[in-house]
């Protein structure tokens, strides 16, 4: 394990980003070349790890430029925004294009996985390895390094999307911590000014709240980040799938969509695609029958003590 700044780490990670960023380019090359090329893409704004419960996620439509940068790395914009933005949805090609762009995303894939098991074996902490990371390339949001090229199987016939946000966890948190969370979320603007900076509204809150009555205390209930995903069904075969709902030959995969999906176009078969709908944020049933909410938007609650 390195325990210390390596540069000669540093120059190792960096031939490795250029050699993932070489083949995400040749896929982009081939699949923006070929004349067959059909694009349903959609975008979404970044979604802040703070914002626990997002009300409302519009999804607008991409455009065919934007379909194809969606496997490209992205870093810091002038403001500091970490969290990366979202394209995602649906390319089809012709089937020689399919061929290459398969193998071509195979070992892109791979090389992700030897750089993690490499960076894994080398530096201990996540920290030393984003530190490393950061060095040798600058400014670069990591999770869209780390992002798979998926392809969808030659017999894929169905596209849809659905939003992941079901599980939640009650997790004590202290007022303090709760004045540096909407700390975070910035300035209060109303009218188009400052009305509140960051500092005073994350003050007023511990203000409003005060210390947790006797035998209670605050809690946050965070769901796994809010994001959509892609299911698409088919009909290959696996040894180690069951058909979907015990359908023969029918097949289900679901998967994270951070960035468009390759598909093959078929002479005489069309793809079905049932585009996404907007987030909308259902409270759970039973919530507020054991927490009391003190914070709407972040999941803060007042709960009696756990014995």
């Amino acid at each position: 394990m390195v325990g210390i700044f390596s540069p000669e780490h540093v120059r190792r990670i960096r031939t490795s980003i250029d050699e993932i960023e070489a083949l995400r380019h040749e896929i982009q090359t081939t699949l923006a070349n070929d004349p067959k090329l059909i694009t349903q893409a959609y975008k979404i704004d970044p979604i802040h790890y703070a914002a626990q419960f997002p009300k409302h996620i519009p999804v607008d439509t991409a455009s065919k430029i934007e379909a194809l940068n969606s496997f490209n790395l992205q870093v810091t914009d002038t403001d500091g925004e970490r969290t990366p933005r979202r394209t995602f949805g649906v390319i089809q090609v012709g089937i020689a294009a399919y061929d290459k762009v398969t193998d071509l995303a195979d070992l892109h894939n791979n090389k992700i996985l030897q750089l993690k098991e490499w960076l894994s074996e080398n530096f201990e902490t996540s920290h030393s390895r984003s530190r490393h990371i950061h060095a040798a390339y600058p400014g670069i949001i990591i999770a869209t390094l780390y992002r798979h090229i998926k392809v969808a199987s030659d017999t894929c016939y169905s596209i849809s999307y659905d939003w992941n946000n079901n599980q939640r966890v009650p997790t004590k948190i202290s007022l303090e911590a709760i004045g540096t969370l909407v700390e975070s979320l910035g300035d209060v603007y109303e009218d188009g000014s400052v009305s509140l900076t960051a500092q005073e509204a994350g003050e007023q809150i511990m203000y409003q709240l005060g210390n947790a009555p006797a035998g209670y205390e605050y809690i946050q209930l965070k769901n796994s980040k809010v994001h959509p995903q892609q299911i698409y069904y088919h009909r290959t075969p696996n040894e180690n799938r069951k058909p979907y709902r015990g359908r023969e030959g029918v097949y289900r995969d679901t998967i994270k969509a951070n960035n468009c999906l390759i598909a093959p176009i078929h002479d005489g078969m069309s793809l079905k695609h049932h585009p996404p709908a907007d987030f909308r944020h259902k409270e759970k049933k039973g919530v507020s029958v054991h927490y009391k909410p003190v914070r709407e938007g972040l999941g803060i609650y007042l709960r009696k003590k756990m014995k």
